[in-house]
């Protein structure tokens, strides 16, 4: 079962790991090299974001967010074992993290920004109904957006 539980400063240690995976160095906040940098990072939480850390039958197994900005719902993630990427855990989290949205009554389309580099990332996010909006995408970020859930 895939729960959500809030991201907590002793989180950060256990994030600084994370952040230190071969998988994750192309991807997710490489400049972020200590602990003390790690919680400077994630403590700032603007009325707008919320963090989480992503739990498999209670075992911790990556970081989500979500900001509220414009009518709109962005969401970042990642998952903590390389190993298990390419297994549709990135998939079903997702989606998990979804219905968890839909649940606290979010209804604003879902948009997520991964690196055009991130296949795998892009290919996660169009499983979960996330649609290329090559209008909003730059040369490094590959702009898509989930269109609100039917009513």
């Amino acid at each position: 079962m895939i729960s959500f539980r809030i991201l907590e400063p002793a989180d950060y240690p256990m994030i600084r790991e994370w952040l230190a995976r071969a998988h994750m160095k192309p991807w997710w906040d490489e400049e972020l090299k200590t602990v003390a940098q790690v919680a400077s990072a994630y403590s700032r939480n603007p009325a707008s974001t919320w963090r989480y850390i992503a739990q498999e039958n209670g075992c911790d197994i990556g970081y989500f967010q979500y900001w509220r900005e414009d009518g709109l719902c962005g969401v970042d993630q990642f998952l903590a074992e390389g190993d298990r990427l390419g297994q549709g855990l990135g998939t079903a989290t997702l989606s998990a993290f979804i219905a968890y949205l839909e649940n606290l009554g979010i209804t604003d389309p879902l948009t997520a920004d991964p690196h055009v580099s991130n296949t795998r990332a892009i290919r996660c996010y169009e499983k979960c109904g996330f649609i290329h909006d090559p209008d909003r995408s730059t040369e490094t970020r590959y702009f898509m957006e989930r269109p609100r859930p039917a009513s």
